[in-house]
């Protein structure tokens, strides 16, 4: 049963295909079976293995990885799980990290980051060496960022008349010198409101933005509410993804779990004891569930999208479509893993074992 396949006109103007599912074809997409091929850290103990989180992780050319939390440490393992050593350290000279965000492969021998607290995509070679990091100088309203091809890519969101209005924002760009390239335009609910210092806090369970950039520049974009995914690959033409699958109620207990990390984040008892901005996102919260949960974009424009799953579920549903469109799949992983690297037939995740201490699987993809 293959999905329907239509004409839009996109926020840019120009005709967009669209990629249509019903719901029936969505329940009778062929399952795709993972099979794990390889872990790292399943030992707390294991030497290079003391993170407290692992953010990001990617594939070496020669079966190893690269694992980093955020703040470092960023370490090396073999294909076979060995620990071979740290990847640079933390400082603020060349090469080196204060955080470590969006990390990518530039080439078989050589690895780029963006540095938040730097300012800076810093690249470096395995064997140690420094490369070029230019200082970068970030615009207003970013709500996303990722690294392609070496570069620093952003969504740039621009304030509205008021939050939660339309808005057409841009992913672009943010070079050392000269003008941004635009790689994508969206339209999307304003974050900011106009000579605001901060963002707003939205109402419990309000849609978030979606979104997932690719190693080679490859875009996907949705708005959460409805399961709408724009792609916009690197090669070929944007086309956007549009599924008949109804989002879901939000349940007692969810609203009571979410009231009590608000209260325990604050370190109060009450709701009334509350900020009056939380306050007013509790009182306001929404009904109804997210359509979309995360997506993922593939080094090769492979796209992992995870709708919001059922209440409880210890296994989520992850639908997988080319960088073209054809739909290839839906896979089952843990609610508690993250999709950190991948192609098309294979993908890296990071999920907290047991003892909470993070484990990276690798799973081979039919």
């Amino acid at each position: 049963m293959s999905a329907a396949v239509c004409v839009a006109t996109a926020s840019s103007g120009h005709a967009q295909r669209v990629v249509r599912e019903s719901a029936a074809q969505y329940r009778a997409a062929r399952a795709l079976t993972l099979v794990a091929t390889q872990r790292w850290c399943t030992d707390a103990n294991a030497e290079g293995c003391e993170f407290r989180n692992i953010a990001d992780a990617l594939v070496l050319d020669d079966g190893g990885i690269i694992a980093a939390d955020l703040g470092g440490p960023m370490h090396r393992f073999g294909a076979s799980g060995q620990f071979v050593g740290a990847v640079s350290r933390k400082g603020r000279g060349p090469g080196e990290y204060r955080y470590i965000s969006a990390p990518q492969l530039l080439s078989s021998s050589s690895l780029a980051w963006f540095d938040q607290a730097l300012m800076r995509v810093t690249t470096l070679s395995l064997s140690g060496t420094p490369g070029p990091a230019p200082q970068l100088r970030l615009p207003a309203g970013v709500a996303r960022i990722g690294v392609a091809n070496g570069e620093l890519i952003v969504l740039e969101v621009p304030p509205g008349t008021a939050v939660g209005d339309n808005v057409q924002a841009t992913y672009h760009t943010v070079p050392a010198s000269g003008e941004p390239r635009v790689l994508a335009r969206v339209a999307t609910p304003s974050l900011f409101a106009p000579g605001a210092p901060m963002r707003a806090l939205p109402p419990l369970f309000s849609p978030e933005i979606v979104s997932g950039i690719g190693w080679a520049g490859d875009i996907a974009h949705g708005n959460g509410a409805q399961y709408l995914v724009q792609m916009f690959p690197a090669r070929g033409t944007a086309w956007t993804l549009d599924i008949a699958r109804s989002p879901r109620a939000v349940t007692a207990a969810e609203r009571n779990a979410a009231i009590a990390e608000a209260l325990a984040d604050a370190k109060v008892t009450t709701v009334a004891a509350l900020s009056d901005m939380t306050r007013s996102s509790i009182e306001r919260a929404r009904t109804i569930m997210p359509a979309l949960r995360a997506l993922r974009v593939l080094r090769d424009g492979t796209v992992w999208i995870c709708p919001t799953p059922d209440p409880g579920a210890t296994r989520v549903r992850w639908d997988v479509f080319s960088r073209d469109g054809a739909r290839i799949g839906y896979a089952l992983l843990s609610s508690t893993a993250t999709i950190v690297d991948g192609a098309r037939q294979w993908i890296l995740t990071v999920q907290p074992g047991t003892d909470d201490v993070p484990t990276v699987t690798r799973y081979s993809v039919p």
